[in-house]
């Protein structure tokens, strides 16, 4: 059959002027979708791609960014949703950083994918959401995102909680669930006035602690 999400791509590449891309729920029988296409859109200010399976190969995220998201100056909104992709986080990421204010990527990584400190460049996020299946620890640069005041890393994440995190003075809620973090709450956590609700599970404790304002 037809590449349906290719041949979308073919045909919407010379809407210039085109602000927002959203693809929910879009099954492609190719992984013939050229991440490419996002040079011919220098306005684009949101993408979202709500599981989008492309089979039989994965959407590969690192030539999205290399390839076309790190020349979109505009871009506010990067969301993306599969049950597949291949690769890491790449490290060009931290170029979105004059715009972007929400990056939510729920992604299938694999046990050798880290978060890299670069998304720490990106101090215009207002919301963060990496989930997946992460080896590494919470970069100590994401106490840069000063702008931040929703935070959520959730899956297989080891290591302490970075006392950095005691900088994001505007931060409201925080979920650091289904983890392997050791170690105690940083108290600089702890007088953040702003937080109503944090999430947490502890490796040492074996038990998860949820504390909410309300």
């Amino acid at each position: 059959g037809d590449d349906l999400v290719g041949n979308i791509f073919h045909k919407i590449k010379n809407l210039r002027n085109l602000r927002f891309i959203r693809f929910s729920r879009f099954y492609s029988n190719s992984g013939s979708v050229n991440p490419l296409i996002f040079h011919h859109f220098p306005n684009l200010e949101e993408l979202k791609l709500d599981h989008v399976t492309i089979d039989p190969s994965p959407f590969p995220m690192i030539p999205v960014i290399n390839g076309g998201l790190n020349s979109t100056s505009k871009l506010r909104l990067l969301y993306f949703a599969f049950s597949e992709i291949t690769g890491s986080i790449p490290i060009e990421i931290g170029a979105l950083h004059s715009s972007l204010k929400i990056l939510s990527l729920t992604l299938d990584v694999g046990k050798n994918g880290e978060i890299p400190s670069s998304i720490g460049s990106l101090t215009k996020l207002e919301n963060l959401v990496l989930s997946g299946y992460w080896r590494g620890n919470i970069p100590s640069d994401f106490g840069k995102l000063t702008e931040l005041n929703y935070l959520a890393l959730r899956g297989g994440i080891g290591g302490t909680i970075p006392t950095e995190l005691g900088e994001l003075s505007l931060l409201k809620d925080t979920d650091l669930s289904d983890n392997r973090l050791t170690g105690s709450i940083p108290p600089e956590l702890c007088t953040l006035a702003q937080l109503t609700s944090f999430e947490y599970d502890s490796c040492d404790e074996k038990r998860s602690i949820k504390i909410s304002a309300h």
